[in-house]
């Protein structure tokens, strides 16, 4: 069935009888012999071609993420140096990939799951992991790389040196910063006076600083306080008349992401360090900082389901969209919008321009199937090296039918990256036994959000995924920052740690964590 005519066509679809331009009607005359203006031949040819388009309406094309190919996180023992290079392809075109590592050839797999064993350099020194997505004919369709093995330093301030001068102290610190992450200052203090400061520290290696200290009290202390560019703090701290300096355990600054919810479902915001309690693989540790809510800015990704499906509720869930991200971002946090059918597609990298976001989003026109877990898999990537307060919202009405990942890998990822993921599950017209597919599929995305400390919300209708929203937005507005420091490498098996209240009975607390907060 063909469908009505345009009553009322633009001019881009205007029919052959209605063409104009400069004497389309008068055939021009050279040499006495009447002939036919080129342009309009050309304008016929088209009109003819536009006659057999027309019951087919053009569509906008989506734009692509610029390469089909990713590398995930490596999976195995990293201190042993036997990985296994994982990778997500987006979209079915990729039909083998190449592995190399420093240039050289290691694997070439031409089914999926792409992924291979890969051993690294033992002892530990960076390199160069790139993979190549190959078609049908061979030829190139996307590349990434990723720098591994390299032996990151930890983040951590150490007092080495206290030399006491007749008017002053000469304090000897090591500053200890991985390369991802941004130390705007480096401050001394005396007690709690403030009294030496160095802008912009460097990364890593000796400084020294100079201390007034006119009279000598027992009790006199030094403290050098690392501030980092997301809010983050680290110190270090010396009695000045210590005996000495104890050999020191290497040590880890590891970050959690923690909210405290009332009995009622109430988020907690006036939590206090001393009330909590921390374990480590059944061990207290002690808590080194505790950050409010508005002290530690905000990363968050949206994810919007883009499928055929979407097409009947788009335009109050995109509304709805809308305002949460109008809600939940302030004017330091910052965001990123993925939208997905059966691609994937990074439709605006991380901005901290809102308005920007506001209209990328108001540019996604559903059409397709549905790549769930490729999409989630992919946006958690958006969060590598983004340090401070995450968090990923997933909006989508249909079960996975076209990812291309496994969805394991999607849940494994989650968990290591210590990103919470929120699912809103958009039941549509079709009843709630039809959203999700198979129940496998959604005990799956069970394992994905419960363990990140995110949830699944299967909405029967639009407003209670309005309600889901809003109470995503009070959460992600409650979450503390907490720091403590761990014995244990971050290329071992994460320890398992969890917060507790004891001085508040009917508190619950969901501790998000993962080995991307270990610096």
């Amino acid at each position: 069935m063909h469908p009505e005519p345009d009553r009322n066509p633009s001019p881009s679809r205007a029919p052959c009888r209605e063409i104009r331009g400069p004497s389309s009607l008068t055939p021009t005359r050279r040499g006495g012999k009447a002939r036919i203006a080129p342009w309009i031949r050309i304008a016929a040819a088209l009109c003819v071609l536009a006659i057999g388009l027309e019951a087919f309406p053009a569509t906008e094309p989506k734009s692509k993420t610029g390469s089909l190919i990713r590398l995930l996180p490596l999976l195995g023992d990293l201190s042993k140096g036997k990985v296994v290079a994982a990778t997500l392809t987006l979209e079915e075109s990729v039909a083998s990939v190449i592995f190399y590592l420093d240039d050289e050839i290691v694997d070439k797999r031409r089914f999926p799951p792409f992924e291979a064993k890969i051993k690294l350099a033992n002892p530990p020194h960076p390199q160069t992991l790139r993979v190549e997505a190959l078609d049908a004919d061979d030829r190139r369709v996307g590349t990434d790389e990723m720098i591994v093995n390299r032996e990151r330093r930890p983040l951590r301030v150490d007092i080495q040196s206290l030399e006491r001068l007749p008017e002053s102290l000469e304090v000897g610190v090591q500053l200890s910063i991985p390369g991802d992450v941004e130390a705007v200052k480096a401050a001394a203090y005396l007690n709690e006076v403030e009294v030496d400061t160095r802008d912009a520290p460097p990364e890593h290696g000796p400084t020294t600083f100079h201390i007034p200290r006119p009279s000598a009290g027992a009790n006199d202390y030094v403290r050098i306080l690392l501030t980092l560019a997301d809010g983050r703090t680290v110190e270090d701290v010396e009695l000045v008349d210590a005996p000495g300096f104890a050999d020191e355990v290497a040590v880890h600054l590891v970050q959690l992401q923690i909210v405290a919810t009332q009995p009622n479902g109430r988020p907690l915001r006036d939590l206090e360090i001393a009330e909590l309690e921390l374990l480590e693989n059944g061990k207290k540790r002690q808590i080194a900082g505790l950050f409010l809510p508005d002290d530690i800015s905000l990363v968050l990704g949206l994810a919007v389901d883009a499928s055929g499906s979407m097409r009947s509720i788009w335009p109050q869930t995109r509304d709805a969209a809308r305002i949460f991200l109008q809600e939940v971002l302030t004017g330091r946090d910052r965001g990123f919008l993925v939208d997905f059918d059966a691609d994937v597609r990074l439709r605006k990298a991380i901005t901290g321009e809102i308005p920007e976001l506001l209209q990328a989003l108001e540019e996604i026109q559903p059409d397709g199937n549905t790549a769930l877990f490729d999409s989630i898999l992919f946006s958690l990537l958006q969060f590598e090296r983004q340090a401070g307060r995450r968090g990923l919202v997933v909006i989508s009405d249909g079960a996975d039918s076209q990812s291309r990942s496994d969805p394991k890998r999607t849940i494994e990822a989650a968990r290591r990256m210590g990103v919470p993921v929120y699912v809103i599950a958009l039941e549509n017209r079709r009843g709630p036994a039809q959203f999700g597919g198979p129940a496998s599929e959604i005990q799956g995305l069970h394992a994905l959000t419960d363990p990140t400390g995110g949830r699944l919300y299967r909405s029967p209708s639009l407003e209670a995924a309005r309600r889901a929203l809003i109470q995503i937005r009070n959460e992600l507005r409650s979450q503390y920052v907490l720091t403590y420091y761990s014995e244990i490498s971050p290329n071992h098996t994460l320890p398992k740690v969890s917060v507790r209240i004891p001085g508040r009975k009917g508190i619950k607390v969901k501790t998000i964590f993962g080995a991307d907060q270990i610096d």
